[in-house]
């Protein structure tokens, strides 16, 4: 069922008109320290020659606006309610723990195969970010195709404000197994230590270390997978990107994201490793060839600027009767994530809410919604929207299940368990799918 959505304001900067100049963005790179770029290992990263900051803004492209807020915006928050989301995060996080280890425990020895654990120093506001990488039987050689594959970066929910990579490990590994590729889990920061927009600039910047051969090097770098330096299988000018819940939130807008800013080819480093502000858009010297090259969302929250109250409205009445995730808990969620400054209707926010020109530009996209789910309404708009603009968008409609069917076992139901698992199967083989038609598309 699709929802009726606010019409998004012209404040938003998503027409030409309101393109900015790229003076005016408060890109998160200009002034962070991405420490793998300044290794010994990673000079063939830095540019021969230094680019005046200036000169290569005068020369820039004009560009589309970044997020309404920066990351060092003050939340605002008296000190009373801050303590209560964080302790209340807390709370949320050893429930979370619990679930798992009640679902997951007959499988717990096998979480670990074929994984490895890396952290990527993002810069001094911006900090270390976990990532956990999974890989496909057999090593990064295991792909038999004669064409490199691009990375897999998954981004998981849990409201921005809890959760782990490690909650995920099935769909990763299944991605891994599947398309022979390597499958990136970053552990973002969280609210409501971390509100809006820090996790969306913190993987905006782990793209970019991909992006710059960051993860290359890294398991080159990693004896025990046997990687053959002559012959890289995985390509970093190419990555997939998926989300759950919180997580495709963060995807959706990270492909806005991109939109606005770019990657960069190369990284002119100081000794201090402080990365030139304007290089990406200058005038062709700077912006790499890498992309987004399909998104894949499962049941994703697209959009925050409509109330639950009108959400659980636009829902069928025997749908509605079989919630699991309470919308209390949501609005609780939103409440770390974001601070009463933060404008609900932001594209970065309600990437849904995007314009016709952005959302045209989207890649191949599967969105995956649940039938007894609230944020399905606002995930169908979203599908069918990128549908009507010729985009190649395909969205699947699970029945029978609620929020993130795909974790939960469903241990002491085997109606719920079969029901869960067929459509674990279904969504993240559609999803499989339509990467692995990107990956042997010939013009990947």
């Amino acid at each position: 069922m699709s929802l009726e959505l606010p019409t998004p304001a012209s404040a938003h900067g998503d027409s030409d008109a309101a393109r900015i100049s790229p003076r005016t963005v408060a890109h998160p790179l200009a002034v962070e320290a991405v420490a793998d770029a300044a290794t010994p290992e990673s000079h063939e990263l830095a540019s021969a020659s230094q680019v005046d900051d200036h000169a290569a803004a005068d020369s820039a492209v004009q560009i589309y606006p970044g997020p309404s807020t920066d990351i060092d915006t003050p939340s605002g928050r008296p000190l009373g309610e801050a303590v209560a989301l964080l302790m209340g995060a807390i709370v949320m996080q050893f429930a979370f723990y619990v679930f798992k280890f009640v679902s997951d425990v007959d499988i717990l020895p096998w979480m670990r195969q074929r994984r490895i654990s890396h952290h990527v120093d993002l810069g001094p506001k911006l900090g270390r970010c976990r990532l956990l990488i999974f890989l496909p039987p057999g090593g990064p050689n295991a792909d038999s195709s004669p064409r490199p594959q691009g990375y897999i970066v998954h981004l998981h929910g849990g409201g921005w404000t809890t959760s782990r990579p490690e909650f995920e490990y099935i769909a990763a590994r299944k991605m891994a197994m599947e398309l022979k590729t390597a499958v990136v889990c970053p552990d973002y920061a969280k609210a409501p230590q971390h509100p809006h927009p820090f996790a969306l600039m913190q993987m905006y910047a782990v793209l970019q270390w991909i992006a710059l051969g960051g993860l290359s090097r890294v398991l080159r770098g990693k004896r025990q997978i046997h990687w053959d330096p002559t012959s890289p299988p995985f390509r970093s000018d190419r990555i997939l990107l998926t989300g759950s819940s919180s997580g495709g939130n963060l995807a959706a807008a990270l492909v806005l994201l991109v939109q606005a800013w770019g990657f960069y080819r190369s990284i002119p480093t100081t000794k201090e490793g402080y990365i030139s502000a304007w290089v990406a858009r200058s005038d062709g010297t700077g912006q790499s060839d890498t992309k987004i090259a399909a998104l894949g969302l499962m049941y994703p929250h697209v959009e925050a600027a409509t109330t639950f109250q009108e959400k659980l409205a636009a829902m069928p009445v025997d749908a509605r009767k079989k919630l699991e995730l309470p919308p209390a808990v949501s609005k609780f969620f939103l409440k770390c994530y974001l601070p009463g400054h933060i404008d609900r209707e932001d594209i970065y926010v309600s990437p849904v809410l995007a314009s016709d020109e952005r959302l045209r530009m989207f890649p191949p996209t599967v969105v995956c919604t649940a039938e007894y789910d609230y944020l399905s309404g606002s995930s169908a708009t979203f599908a069918n929207q990128l549908s009507k603009l010729a985009v190649n968008a395909k969205l699947v409609e699970l029945r029978k299940v609620s929020h993130a069917f795909d974790l939960a076992r469903a241990p002491f139901s085997a109606e719920k368990r079969k029901n869960n698992r067929i459509a674990t199967e279904k969504s993240w083989g559609a999803i499989i799918e339509c990467f692995r038609e990107v990956m042997d598309d010939p013009a990947f």
